[in-house]
């Protein structure tokens, strides 16, 4: 057995005290000449053999690695001996100094004819043992110090993870603390949200913005993107809308061109944000509202369900964007959902996805039979849809407006002397669609006057407001829609302080019809001088109040006003 010390390289070795600091450990090892000597000579006498081993080519410089009887011979004349021999070899990446020569008792006491070649052939033997045990333990030393590397490393990347998660966690808490804490308290409103991101942040956002009169805006919005880079663009994109939505009486349409402005020259390149801005009378339930490019909200009554739609691009896009603007009335007991793409995008174990047609019938399920919260029947039917343990795909928020349904209260408040028209005192009554088909306007009357016949209009009057609501809606249903059955009109009664409005909208293209601006004569009209283009309006106007007409490229409304007081008959 024998203990070969190892240096580091480049280290000098003159001195013990050198050789002491440059060491770095020993390699155990053994040698098998002895055993192989005897074998050869059966034990009959000793050889008498020295061996020596030097770290390096030249043995005067080297370190002496092992001598066999402790005397040094190599390279020393005066020590000539019957057989010597010197070589090299390179043992684990080092090169060593073989010397091996007979002892002057080999000389005495042989007379052996044993040759040179089994000698050399014995050491060379116990050489090559001697290197592979050493390629053994320089092998375990470096396993032993790469463990020891990698443990290192692990606890770094342990340090690492620690704090990333430390850093999410503070992202996150940030992210929560710019959404809404507390939601508006609105009398006659329930309001519902909620609000999951897929990872620890996420670029979805939802906000009221409490603005003058009582109003509230509402904010819904998504960001390109998950993460924090989508969570950093997210709190921009809020600051900038409650900036430009506070600054005064300014339009939803133009908070998204101001705020499109803006995240256009900040946000990078190719990000972008899909947003929905709509300004709530809470009084009058309506809504007016634009949108950049977002999910449609939906809008619930009884069983049918209408989509919002509102034209316009993404935020951050394109610069000098239109937004356009649309209203609603939420009526009593009408709800209004506001999600994003995570909810109608998720999939199914099989790759099916949720999508918009069955998010619109479960609506529609819960208008008829639901009298919880619409949010948890979502997320619960969204739950058994994707299953429970499936990982979530996309960042989930959902808002929910709920009107509570009218009472007696609402219908028989006083009339206020004041009476103006202040779309803010506008309260819905009930609001509903019908097909385009000749015949449906008589369904339109018998709705009408079914939801107002409480409200104190003698009964001559309540007979002219369903004759002018069902010419009105004839008129809508004939010139605006082309009696298309697919395409409806919409026809909304609300209450505006002391007088009845019935509002009745088509989708035509052309110029509304105007007021009558000469009375029908039937002989001019036998006569060919008159035709009967007319005679509807004329008629309109003479059952109630005020006619109020109105349109754009896309829709024409007529609005038929009936004072709640004493009128003419």
């Amino acid at each position: 057995m024998v203990y070969l010390p190892i240096y580091r390289e480049g280290e000098p070795l003159g001195s013990v005290g050198e050789r002491r600091r440059a060491l770095r450990g020993f390699i155990v090892g053994s040698f098998v000449g002895d055993e192989l000597l005897e074998g050869i000579f059966g034990g009959s006498f000793d050889p008498a053999i020295d061996f020596e081993v030097y770290d390096g080519t030249n043995p005067a410089s080297s370190p002496l690695l092992y001598d066999r009887d402790g005397i040094k011979r190599a390279g020393k004349k005066e020590n000539e001996s019957l057989f010597s021999k010197e070589s090299r070899i390179r043992v684990a990446g080092r090169e060593w100094n073989l010397y091996f020569a007979t002892q002057p008792s080999f000389e005495e006491g042989a007379e052996s004819t044993l040759p040179a070649f089994v000698l050399a052939s014995g050491l060379g033997m116990s050489l090559l043992i001697f290197g592979i045990t050493l390629l053994v333990a320089r092998s375990r030393a470096r396993a032993e110090r790469y463990s020891k590397d990698l443990e290192v490393a692990n606890k770094e990347l342990e340090s690492f993870y620690y704090s990333v998660e430390q850093e999410l966690g503070t992202a996150r808490s940030i992210q929560h603390a710019l959404l809404p804490k507390d939601l508006p308290k609105l009398e006659g409103w329930k309001i519902a949200y909620h609000y999951q991101p897929a990872r620890e942040v996420g670029g979805d956002f939802y906000d009221f913005i409490r603005l003058e009169d009582g109003r509230v805006g509402i904010v819904i919005g998504d960001v390109s993107g998950k993460g924090i880079a989508a969570a950093l663009v997210m709190a921009n994109t809020q600051s900038v809308l409650r900036a430009v939505a506070r600054r005064g009486n300014i339009a939803p349409g133009q908070v998204l061109a101001e705020a499109n402005e803006v995240l256009y020259a900040y946000i990078p390149s190719g990000t972008f944000v899909t947003c929905f801005y709509g300004v709530l009378d809470p009084g009058s339930g309506r809504l007016v509202y634009a949108n950049a490019g977002h999910d449609l909200p939906c809008e619930r009554h009884d069983k049918s369900v209408d989509e919002l739609r509102a034209r316009g691009m993404p935020l951050g896009l394109m610069p000098n964007m239109f937004y356009e603007e649309k209203e609603a009335v939420v009526a009593a007991g009408d709800d209004l959902l506001f999600y994003s793409d995570g909810l109608v995008e998720a999939h199914d174990p099989r790759g099916e996805m949720f999508g918009f047609p069955r998010l619109r019938k479960l609506i529609s399920v819960y208008g008829a039979d639901g009298d919880g919260n619409l949010v948890d029947f979502l997320l619960t039917e969204l739950t058994a849809f994707t299953g429970e343990d499936r990982e979530q795909e996309d960042d989930i928020t959902l808002v929910t407006l709920q009107r509570s349904k009218a009472g007696v209260r609402d219908r028989e408040r006083p009339a206020r002397p004041d009476a103006t028209d202040d779309i803010g005192d506008r309260r819905a009554l009930t609001v509903f669609t019908l097909a385009s088909e000749p015949g449906n306007e008589r369904l339109a009357k018998e709705k009408v006057v079914e939801t107002v016949k409480d409200l104190g209009l003698s009964e001559q009057r309540l007979e002219h407001l369903g004759t002018a609501v069902a010419e009105a809606t004839m008129n809508a249903m004939e010139h605006g829609n082309r009696y298309a059955p697919e395409v409806p009109v919409e026809i909304r009664v609300s209450l505006l302080k002391q007088r009845l409005v019935v509002r009745i909208s088509d989708r035509g293209s052309g110029p509304p019809p105007g007021p009558s601006t000469s009375e029908p004569d039937l002989e001019a009209k036998l006569e060919g001088a008159q035709t009967s283009r007319g005679w509807g309006m004329f008629l309109i106007e003479r059952m109630v109040d005020e006619v109020r007409v109105s349109g754009n490229p896309n829709q024409h409304t007529i609005e038929l006003v009936m004072r709640l007081e004493e009128g003419k008959d």
